[in-house]
């Protein structure tokens, strides 16, 4: 009897020990962690369906749910689809028990002509699913490349040697050049400028594109027949004479192949000139007074030419002293004057009157403040008179000069401006001199002693020196 109780008694104990053993085997639905197996794949735009997998670390004994994002630049439904389907940009995925890889498929659909990059997150994992550090995946649709078909050059010239604009052309001209072939990329060619000697880019003409370094640079893209740019002429109001300048191909790129003509010529005609009949002499101005009573003026174009003689020392900025080799008038502009001493010029006298002004015939109300500039700084040597040959008129409006005067008011204080007696004391002959308070000298110190006087005669006959230089002791 106590032989079957010591039976029994080891029969519980082993049975009990069993049932320890089984409660110490892991638990196979612990967490897991899942991850994508790459992190950056590419596909291209029409090539067949691909694989994304996922990897779990470990199995799981029943079934979890995460799901994926989709966003970047690719459209779903345009470029590309998944299967399983994405509802509002989410990939549902279904991980079965005993498994430890999984997988959807990325579908390419319509091409384009740009890459287009789709990422994939992993998001929501459910309670037995863990994201590990690769839950980003990055997948690059690639366009399909298209070799292009051997290229043979294609080649460039001008489509004509010569081109011929007026000076007043403010529109310019455009200047092509024919592309005969094709092109299949962007190439490039330069053109060289000849301007001939004394001509200016920027000052005579210029051109769009501009140039660099002297060279002009023009781009050839695919499929273009024709290229150009555009040469505009600088209408100076000067008399300068007609030009030429040359373009001729430089450089050309890889693709490109030179054809004639490769040099044209663009003829610039100056268009300042003006018919003979038209210019006249100042004297001939001066003697029209004689045959009209008060004020008078011109009704059709009448032009002049002489250099300007005045600078500073004269009524105000609309006032110049102009003088041929027949005479000299005061000449008063609408506006300013737009010339300085020195030029040499031409002016349309058409609807400027004529009047006496402070007892000197002048020409007031000119609308030409420009002119045509015929030159810049030309000296006009002065007239030599005496005190004496200032009184009947004779030579209002010149340059004069007066030789062993002196300014009896001198006396290191008295200053330029306003009117002061000039003396000739061999001769016992007086003059005046007057001087603007706006003279670039009106406020230096009158000179005393011997002096040789350069100016203007004018207002009253009285002398207008222009600089403190034309006074020599």
């Amino acid at each position: 009897m106590k032989t079957q109780i010591l039976l029994l008694f080891f029969l519980i104990l082993l049975i009990s020990g069993c049932v320890d053993t089984e409660e110490k085997v892991d638990n196979p639905t612990k967490v897991s962690q899942v991850n994508f197996e790459l992190e950056s794949q590419s596909l291209s735009m029409k090539g067949t369906p691909m694989e994304v997998k996922l990897e779990l670390d470990k199995p799981l004994s029943g079934e979890e749910l995460l799901h994926i994002r989709i966003t970047g630049n690719a459209i779903y439904g345009h470029h590309f689809n998944t299967q399983p389907e994405a509802h509002q940009n989410l990939i549902p995925i279904s991980i079965l028990p005993g498994t430890n890889k999984v997988l959807f498929t990325l579908i390419p659909l319509l091409p384009d002509e740009e890459e287009k990059i789709i990422f994939f997150t992993m998001e929501d994992p459910s309670g037995n699913l863990a994201l590990g550090n690769k839950k980003n995946c990055q997948v690059r649709l690639v366009p399909l490349v298209i070799n292009p078909p051997e290229e043979t050059p294609a080649v460039i010239s001008f489509e004509i040697e010569k081109i011929i604009l007026a000076e007043n052309q403010q529109t310019g001209v455009k200047v092509h050049l024919s592309i005969e072939g094709n092109v299949y990329q962007s190439r490039w060619i330069t053109l060289s400028m000849i301007v001939p000697v004394g001509k200016t880019y920027g000052t005579d003409f210029y051109t769009n594109p501009g140039p660099v370094l002297g060279e002009l640079g023009l781009s050839v893209n695919p499929g273009e027949e024709r290229i150009s740019f555009t040469i505009f002429p600088v209408n100076d109001r000067e008399v300068k004479g007609d030009f030429s300048i040359q373009f001729e191909l430089h450089y050309l790129s890889e693709g490109l192949e030179l054809g004639e003509p490769r040099r044209v010529e663009i003829e610039i005609l100056e268009d300042d000139i003006i018919q003979p009949e038209l210019i006249h002499s100042i004297k001939s101005v001066r003697e029209r007074f004689e045959e009209f009573e008060g004020d008078w003026y011109f009704p059709e174009d009448y032009y002049i030419q002489g250099i300007v003689t005045s600078a500073s020392n004269v009524a105000n900025d609309k006032t110049i002293y102009l003088q041929d080799e027949s005479g000299g008038i005061m000449l008063q502009f609408v506006l300013p004057k737009m010339v300085a001493y020195g030029d040499k010029v031409m002016f349309n006298l058409k609807n400027g009157s004529g009047k006496i002004v402070n007892e000197q015939k002048a020409i007031t109300d000119i609308a030409d403040i420009v002119g045509i500039i015929l030159g810049r700084n030309r000296f006009l040597a002065p007239e030599i008179v005496t005190l004496e040959d200032l009184v009947n008129g004779s030579f209002q409006g010149k340059k004069v000069q007066i030789e062993n005067v002196s300014f009896p008011a001198a006396n290191g204080i008295v200053k330029w401006e306003g009117t002061h007696l000039l003396k000739n004391e061999s001769q016992n002959q007086t003059a005046v001199v007057a001087t603007y308070a706006h003279a670039s000298f009106g406020q230096q110190v009158l000179p005393a002693g011997k002096l040789t006087l350069t100016g203007i005669v004018g207002d009253r006959n009285y002398i207008l020196v222009q600089h403190e230089g034309d006074v020599i002791r």
